[in-house]
This record gives structure tokens, C-alpha cells and sequence, in this order.
């Protein structure tokens, strides 16, 4: 190839790549500014907390901060008083929605070591790094997200106790994994240590990263497991 073709097809190569950066930021900051134009934000600073309870049919993420805080947002149109969680004795109570429709909210935390779930709740725990953490399931779904793609351990040891929950699925590797699980799915997508599972009732755990030193299972002939 000669130099001249050389540098016409690098040169054209840059130029696509600099229309394709610039036609993927005008559509994000077109949405910022589109969500800006229709919505109010907010920010509730909140006293501390280690326990969160999602209520019914509550939406929203968690992400460990060095502050303690909700942010949420309404239309323009809607002028409500009223605020998505309160907290009392150390427990974090978030609602399903202000305006009778589903919302979505963003927790941040300090120190988290509970998460409690209730019918048709959605809690997602965004790269948490914590020695422990429980989570007590009356319905509903949790998902424990890597979105920095982390593959050191970012949990200690993590004790679920479900009930007739929709899902749980875990992409963040950890050291121990203790689950007690009646009527529910339990993915893993990391690496775990150990686990030691108790399974009844049409319960199934997957494991689709398989680095686990010691398995302790027991199950009724309801359940099953898979290890990828």
C-alpha cells in the first residue's frame, strides 16, 4: 500500500471516529438535557444508617458514599410534598413512589450490613465492598452489581435468607456465601469461596463462575443446582 492510500485511510478513519464520538455525546447530553427540561431533582441528606427496607414495590440502587443521602426526581407538572424514605433506629425506609407511579431512586451509604426486600421491590446494590452484608427476602428482587468489573473480593461474607422472591443475582466475587432460600433463584456470575446452601421448595442456585474451594448443599427433591 502506498503512503499517500496509507494516510488517506487513516486520516478518514479518525474522522469517523470523531463523527461517531460526537454523535454518541449529542444523544447523552440531548437526554440530560431533555431529563432537565422535564423533571425536578432532588437530595435528601439522611442520618445515618445500616439497615435499608424496601417496601412494597419499591425501586431504587444503592451505592456505597462517603455521605449519607436519596436523590430522586418528579415531573414539572407535579407539585408534591412529601419525600421517597425516612429513617428511624438505624433503618432506612424507602416507599414505592410519590406520584402512584413507579420511580426509581438512588441510596447512598456509609455503612450498610442489612438489606431487608418486600413484594415486588427491585433493590440493586451498585459495587458494594463490605466484611458483611444480610439480606433478609420477602419477595421481590436483589441484584449485587459489578459495574466496575472488580474481580477482587468485594464481600466478606454474604447470608441471604429468602422467601418466595423473584430472583437474586450476584456479580460480585466474595469469600463466603450462606443462603437459605424457599421459592427462590439465586445466580452467581463471580467467583465464591464457599457457600453452604439450604434449598426447599422449588429453589435453584446457579453457579456460572466455578472457583468454590468447599460446597455445603442440602435440598428437598423439589431444588437443583448447577455449577458451570
Amino acid at each position: 500500500m502506498k503512503t499517500s492510500t496509507k494516510i488517506i485511510l487513516t486520516y478518514t478513519i479518525l474522522l469517523l471516529t470523531g463523527a461517531l464520538a460526537m454523535y454518541i455525546a449529542e444523544i447523552y447530553v440531548g437526554k440530560d438535557i431533555q431529563e432537565k427540561r422535564l423533571y425536578n431533582g432532588f437530595t435528601k441528606k439522611l442520618p445515618q444508617f445500616s439497615v435499608v427496607v424496601a417496601e412494597e414495590y419499591a425501586k431504587f440502587r444503592i451505592e456505597m458514599s462517603d455521605t449519607n443521602s436519596i436523590d430522586w426526581k418528579l415531573p414539572k407538572e407535579i407539585r408534591l410534598k412529601g419525600e421517597p424514605a425516612f429513617v428511624r433506629n438505624d433503618t432506612l425506609f424507602v416507599t414505592k413512589s410519590l406520584t402512584g407511579n413507579d420511580q426509581d431512586y438512588v441510596v447512598r451509604s456509609k455503612a450498610l450490613t442489612f438489606i431487608v426486600t418486600s413484594k415486588g421491590s427491585c433493590i440493586r446494590f451498585i459495587d458494594p465492598i463490605l466484611d458483611k452484608l444480610t439480606v433478609l427476602g420477602k419477595g421481590g428482587e436483589v441484584f449485587l452489581d459489578n459495574e466496575q468489573q472488580k474481580n477482587t473480593v468485594r464481600i466478606g461474607q454474604l447470608d441471604i435468607v429468602g422467601k418466595k422472591m423473584d430472583r437474586i443475582q450476584i456479580s460480585i466475587p466474595m469469600n463466603c456465601l450462606n443462603a437459605q432460600l424457599d421459592s427462590v433463584e439465586l445466580t452467581t456470575y463471580a467467583p465464591v469461596n464457599e457457600a453452604n446452601i439450604d434449598l426447599v421448595k422449588n429453589s435453584s442456585v446457579q453457579f456460572k463462575n466455578y472457583q468454590l474451594s468447599r460446597l455445603k448443599m442440602e435440598k428437598d427433591s423439589s431444588c437443583w443446582i448447577k455449577i458451570y
